[in-house]
């Protein structure tokens, strides 16, 4: 069976959660009641669950359902951005809405210059 991009990202999105709590897949199987098997095969993506089960987990980490589903679409084979999005994603997640703003005008700005300087290479 593939894994689907979705999958892996809700295992890593789950597996992110779990870390920042200091929880191990032990103590998260615990608290859902299922096995540290169950915990590590969706956080792998190399099985299915169910949204009883999801509801489970969200309640632990004190979220909505929803926002398990909050990542990004990045390809799973490219781990070193997928690491690099994680470093950002903790850098600003308890910034002010302006400080992430700008941050994205800065990025934007950035990929410009670097499209710029290759079209310029180019020429």
């Amino acid at each position: 069976m593939s894994k689907s991009p979705f999958s892996l990202n809700l295992g890593r999105r789950i597996k992110k959660l779990r870390k920042e709590r200091s929880l191990s897949q032990e103590a998260l199987a615990e608290k859902i009641d299922m096995s540290t098997d169950t915990v590590s095969n969706i956080e792998r993506a190399s099985a299915s669950t169910t949204i009883d089960t999801l509801e489970k987990i969200a309640l632990v980490f004190k979220l909505e359902m929803s926002e398990l589903f909050q990542f990004q679409s990045i390809p799973s084979d490219d781990k070193a951005k997928m690491a690099a999005f994680d470093e950002m994603f903790d850098l600003l997640k308890n910034e002010h809405v302006d400080i992430l703003h700008f941050a994205k005008a800065q990025t934007k700005f950035i990929i410009a210059m670097k499209e710029s300087f290759i079209n310029r290479l180019r020429s």
